[in-house]
């Protein structure tokens, strides 16, 4: 986990890491009609090698060759406002040892977003046609530490959470 300030003073929390589940392989193809990337995580199995190696292991039931393997990054930016804080969370993935550095924001399909709301309730979809974000406010201006670290970390599990099936996505520059 990591933290910084954005340009409009938010405070951006970006949470990523090298084991299981924020490393998976992931099938994308790009699709010239919109110039967007479609796919979705196959829910692999790390295998490491007597050389020092890792072989995935990916379902048959998936029915898709896996692109790359990928770490899932999700971004929560906490945005003061008067009398609390807004909350978004936002979905990227980083493919790895990629020639050239990118990651692609994921749009989630409609059916995750409804099972999120509906497992995380309080959350909401926000954004438009190229991109969707979970969405919360918490009031008050005071709060217990155990509390805002709860809040966060449920924030986190709610941007896992939008990996869990087929996404559409846009790519950009790497700055994740």
């Amino acid at each position: 986990m990591t933290w910084s300030y954005d340009d409009d003073g938010d405070v951006r929390i970006r949470f990523r890491s090298g084991q299981q589940p924020w490393i998976d392989v992931v099938f994308y193809r790009f699709d010239a009609q919109d110039f967007s990337m479609r796919g979705q995580f196959l829910n692999g199995r790390a295998v490491p090698q007597a050389n020092g190696m890792t072989r995935w292991e990916v379902p048959l039931e998936s029915g898709h060759t896996p692109t790359a393997v990928a770490q899932k990054v999700v971004t929560i930016y906490l945005m003061p406002r008067p009398g609390g804080v807004g909350v978004q969370i936002h979905a990227a993935i980083a493919p790895l040892e990629q020639p050239r550095p990118m990651h692609i924001k994921i749009r989630p399909e409609d059916r995750q977003v409804s099972r999120i709301e509906k497992d995380f309730p309080g959350f909401v979809r926000a954004g438009d046609s190229k991109q969707v974000w979970m969405s919360t406010r918490v009031g008050g201006t005071r709060v217990a530490e155990t509390d805002f670290c709860d809040m966060v970390m449920t924030a986190a599990e709610v941007g896992l959470a939008m990996f869990d099936g087929p996404f559409t996505g846009w790519l950009f520059p790497r700055d994740v």
